[in-house]
């Protein structure tokens, strides 16, 4: 009876396993094949640090020192000098020439030098004046008046020229005076920093002579500083009304 029960169980079990095998046939066709893998020429990351330039090296450098070597390089073609009461003395001794310049001139009333400091327009403006003129009696015999002014470059944080442009602009007027000193008839009244502009102030009666005199200065010394002049009829010497009341 066994062998009866397996004859029966034989022919679909042998029709199951064919089944199968040929299922699986037929999925290994339809299946593509794994694609082999290969080289990339991806980079890899290089984690070492480059090498540094052993050209340049990496110096750390305080800003205000190299300001103050720059100062320090302009100031050494100058000494620096402050402007105190002793200029007002110098400036009689630069005129006054031991005597040439007023035994040239009689009409010249004397050396009253005085500084004159204020503020103008929100401006600071500082004078050095001649006060001996105050009411001259003979201003119509002089009626020319030359208005010789120097641009200064530098100033204080007021404005005013520092000590090193003071330094240039006085060396600059006084061979202004000296030059004019040759010429008789020449009043020389003061000087004022007003601006960026020093004005150095004259009256004369010889037009012409004088004119020529500023014009040569001014092709002999334009390289230092911006030279320029005024020139106008003035009898009462009323440009002077400001500064000597």
């Amino acid at each position: 009876m066994l062998r009866k029960l397996l004859q029966h169980l034989y022919f679909p079990v042998f029709a199951l396993t064919l089944w199968v095998q040929t299922a699986y046939a037929q999925q290994k066709k339809t299946t593509p094949a794994a694609k082999p893998k290969t080289a990339t020429n991806t980079p890899q990351k290089n984690n070492t640090a480059p090498k540094p330039d052993t050209r340049y090296k990496r110096v750390i450098v305080n800003t205000d020192s190299i300001k103050k070597a720059q100062a320090a390089t302009a100031r050494t073609r100058y000494k620096i000098v402050y402007v105190n009461t002793d200029t007002v003395k110098k400036m009689k001794t630069v005129i006054d020439s031991s005597g040439f310049y007023s035994k040239r001139n009689p009409d010249v009333p004397g050396f009253d030098f005085k500084p004159l400091k204020l503020v103008l327009n929100k401006k600071p403006l500082t004078a050095i004046l001649n006060n001996s003129y105050m009411r001259y009696p003979k201003t119509e015999q002089y009626q020319w008046h030359f208005d010789i002014y120097f641009e200064y470059k530098y100033k204080g944080k007021d404005g005013a020229p520092d000590v090193i442009e003071q330094r240039i602009l006085n060396d600059l007027t006084t061979k202004l005076v000296q030059k004019l000193q040759s010429i008789n008839l020449v009043h020389y009244v003061g000087y004022s920093d007003y601006d960026g502009y020093r004005d150095v102030l004259f009256y004369t009666n010889q037009k012409n002579q004088v004119q020529n005199a500023v014009d040569a200065f001014q092709r002999q010394y334009r390289s230092q500083r911006k030279i320029n002049y005024r020139l106008e009829s003035d009898p009462d010497w009323s440009n002077l009304t400001f500064y000597l009341h």
